[in-house]
Parts: structure tokens; sequence; C-alpha cells
């Protein structure tokens, strides 16, 4: 999630009407305090052992976490924190260089600086036929995935990690 929504986030999670009057739910959605960093999580369950804490996915870092309650808020309906970045997404037709799995650091500071040069432009998400699916790590939620094409301001998102060397051609 971009820098600025965390802010949002933080600030909408700090306001009185955030606070939770009712335990948390089982598969609902919430902001959860984690590391000084107000993130969107998912309630999974409460802890076995201990009874006021809860363990919770983080939706944008796919990470498990337990918290404490009262270190749980409720999401603005009126944001759209709910539905945002709720997909994991594979951009089509490239793999890093070298042909690993796993995209280096500098990958994942173009693929930022790329939709950054662009904010508030419309992202074209092109699913490739039969990309779609889900995605499921240990006992995470599942959330959508999908494999797709990606391009913004007429610049096509794996054509411009291959012109910066960061990406070859590969199959999906």
């Amino acid at each position: 999630m971009p820098d600025y929504m965390y802010g949002k986030l933080s600030e909408e999670s700090q306001m009185a009407d955030a606070e939770l009057h009712d335990p948390p739910r089982p598969g609902a959605f919430y902001a959860a305090r984690i590391d000084d960093r107000w993130e969107r999580v998912q309630c999974v369950r409460a802890s076995k052992i201990d009874k006021s804490a809860f363990c919770v996915y983080l939706i944008d870092v796919g990470a498990f976490h337990y918290v404490r309650a009262d270190a749980l808020r409720r999401l603005n309906a009126k944001t759209p924190f709910r539905k945002m970045l709720m997909f994991k997404c594979k951009v089509a037709n490239i793999v890093p260089v070298g042909g690993q799995d796993i995209w280096n650091r500098e990958s994942h500071e173009a693929v930022r600086e790329f939709f950054e040069a662009s904010l508030g432009e419309t992202v074209m998400v092109t699913p490739i036929p039969n990309g779609c699916g889900v995605w499921k790590q240990l006992n995470a939620p599942a959330v959508p995935f999908v494999t797709a094409n990606i391009s913004c301001c007429g610049r096509d998102l794996a054509d411009w990690l291959i012109s910066h060397r960061l990406a070859i051609p590969g199959s999906n």
C-alpha cells in the first residue's frame, strides 16, 4: 500500500469512532497497530494462549501476527481500505533476471517508481487466459490471484522492466 494511504489509515485509525465496541470477528477486516504502524489485517482467530489477543493476517504484507483487541480498529466504510489491493498479481510473460523466483529489492523499487510516476492515472490490469486463481500460503486466508499484463500511461510494465534490465522474457 502506498505511503500516503498508510498515512490516511493511521489518521482514521486514531479517531474515536474507529474503536471497537465488540470483540473482533474471525474473517472480518480491521486496522491493527503493529510495530508502530497501522496495517490492514484480517482477523483469523482468537489466540489459544492469550484470550485477549487475536491472530491476524497482514493483508498487505503477507504475514501473521498476534495483537490484543485494543490494538484493533474498525476500517472506515467510506474509504477504499476494505477493497483496495486485496488481490495478488503476477506480471505476465517475464521473470526476474537470472530466472530465479524471487524479485530483488531493486526490482521492487523500480515497480514502485513506475506507479508513482503515473500517480492518479488509470492502471490497466488485463488478465491473461487461464490466469486467474487463488493464492494461498500456509493457513493464511486465500486471496484472489491473477497473472496479467499491466500498463499505465501507455507503458507496459513488463516491457519497462525488461528495458531497465530487471526482467527477462519468460513464460507463466
